[in-house]
């Protein structure tokens, strides 16, 4: 998968080879908790995919056991855009498995203001059944601001309920 950096074009991204320069970030509630990335079954049976989007490769995941808490969340934030052309929608796949799941939900943040103006895209909170599903979200567009990120975060509803995304694709 391409690089993604400042100023360019956000790419598309199935997680085969790394995150695309997307950023774990929030810090988890302080337990050190973040997105992970993964081919095959989630560790705990019953909450989460199999195998990545589309059958097979990897995805990326909350897993929501210990020590992960109720209510904690993990980020996942794209580069900063900052070119002059936008995505106008992105479309990407999610897993919601568990008798706990709790929410997943995409935003854009837009700069150069402070504080950040977060716009909310999309959020989706508990059992999706255990299945990719797919989502398509609006992302623009982003006047006056210059510059954005597209974040996505997920909040754990408790031990039995992982979240995962997969394939990223931005249509311009």
């Amino acid at each position: 998968m391409m690089s993604v950096g400042v100023g360019r074009k956000l790419q598309n991204c199935s997680f085969e080879e790394d995150t695309c320069d997307w950023a774990n970030n929030c810090n988890g509630g302080g337990n050190g908790i973040g997105w992970l990335r993964r081919s095959g079954p989630t560790s705990t049976h019953g909450t989460g995919p199999q195998a990545g989007d589309r059958g097979s490769g990897y995805y990326l995941y909350l897993e929501t056991s210990i020590p992960t808490r109720v209510g904690d969340k993990v980020c996942l934030q794209s580069p900063l855009k900052t070119s002059r052309r936008h995505p106008k929608t992105l479309r990407f796949a999610y897993h919601m498995s568990g008798s706990e799941v709790g929410c997943l939900t995409v935003k854009q943040m837009l700069y150069p203001t402070k504080p950040v103006v977060v716009k909310p895209l999309w959020t989706l909170c508990g059992d999706q059944g255990d299945q990719w599903h797919t989502a398509k979200v609006s992302v623009g567009p982003i006047r006056p601001y210059r510059r954005s990120r597209i974040v996505f975060e997920a909040t754990s509803g408790g031990s039995l309920g992982d979240i995962a995304i997969d394939s990223f694709e931005f249509h311009y």
